[in-house]
């Protein structure tokens, strides 16, 4: 597996949008490509609803640019902001592994506007959404054992700049704020 953080990620709008438009560039030869990987998008949402918070997470995964698969869901008030956000990339990858292994993909791209989340999957350290590491970690093993030539990406994109699979995977986690959380996610141990 690949971690892409972009150095100048913290560096001000100029480079933000400099690395912006080379992503976009980078997403548009993914989507044109007559074996593109599969890409996941994946985000968390929490809200103060009339007294109550709501957590949600949401993700969405692309072939050429299309959206082939989509989850939304809550996972309980307990939660925080960064359990939704460590556990949206953790299932995004799951699924996408399997549809990757479906459509014999040899390249999978998850992409996350959270970078503390990406990095905190290489933190061997006890820390916040212990559990999704260990969901992340696991998640692409079937995809790759036996393949040397698969590979795993996963890169920061930046939030709310127009990348159409990162708003929709943001209007999923929203949308799943706002129902009733799934009952094995509606605790957390942190």
């Amino acid at each position: 597996m690949c971690l892409a953080l972009p150095s100048h990620r913290s560096r001000g709008d100029n480079a933000k949008g400099k690395y912006a438009d080379e992503l976009r560039g980078l997403i548009r030869d993914y989507n044109n490509d007559p074996h593109p990987p599969v890409i996941g998008y994946s985000d968390g949402h929490a809200e103060v609803a009339n007294g109550c918070m709501k957590i949600g997470v949401g993700y969405v995964i692309t072939i050429h640019g299309k959206p082939v698969a989509a989850s939304s869901r809550a996972i309980g008030h307990k939660a925080s902001i960064y359990d939704a956000e460590m556990l949206a990339i953790a299932q995004c990858l799951t699924k996408t592994a399997r549809i990757a292994s479906a459509n014999n993909a040899t390249n999978i791209r998850i992409y996350s506007d959270n970078s503390a989340a990406i990095q905190t999957f290489w933190d061997l350290k006890r820390h916040a959404a212990q559990f999704a590491p260990v969901i992340f970690r696991r998640a692409p093993d079937p995809f790759l054992d036996g393949h040397p030539e698969r590979r795993v990406h996963i890169a920061w994109i930046p939030g709310h700049k127009g990348f159409k699979g990162n708003e929709m995977a943001d209007k999923l986690a929203k949308g799943g704020a706002n129902v009733p959380p799934t009952p094995i996610f509606n605790r957390t141990v942190t």
